[in-house]
């Protein structure tokens, strides 16, 4: 295990989770989470200094609440993103949802990237169609 967690240019704990997620055949789901918490994803919503975008900007972060837990709502967060046009028309969607579009960008690199290692090593990509798969590989 210590040395495919060698291949990922990651944190310990987090190629240790893209690895698990293998197991629980959810991993182009943890790829995703993976790259999110990599480019800092606890600062990927931002704060307007303007006590009236304050409550706008509050809203827009708990519309992406879920109740299966922050994982889930950084991926549908990043999934909303991607259709909304991703890196290159993702900026107004970002902008109108207090997200910053730099980080939502860096995670797509880091995301392809890791994309790249597991195919170069044959690593099966598969997403889950229940969001408790992925808190299996989380724990």
């Amino acid at each position: 295990v210590g040395r495919d967690m060698a291949l990922f240019p990651l944190e310990p704990a987090l190629s240790r989770m893209l690895l698990a997620s293998i197991l629980h055949k959810c991993s182009d789901d943890m790829v995703t989470l993976v790259a999110l918490v990599a480019v800092d994803g606890a600062n990927i919503f931002y704060r307007p200094t303007m006590k009236e975008e304050q409550a706008s900007a509050t809203a827009a972060k708990q519309r992406f609440y879920d109740a299966d837990g922050d994982y889930a709502g950084l991926l549908r967060l990043y999934k909303e993103w991607a259709q909304a046009g991703g890196i290159r028309n993702g900026l107004h969607w970002a902008k109108a949802n207090y997200v910053h579009s730099r980080a939502m960008c860096r995670a797509a690199d880091v995301r392809d990237q890791l994309l790249g290692i597991m195919r170069k090593f044959d690593m099966p990509i598969v997403s889950a169609n229940r969001p408790s798969l992925v808190g299996r590989a989380i724990a």
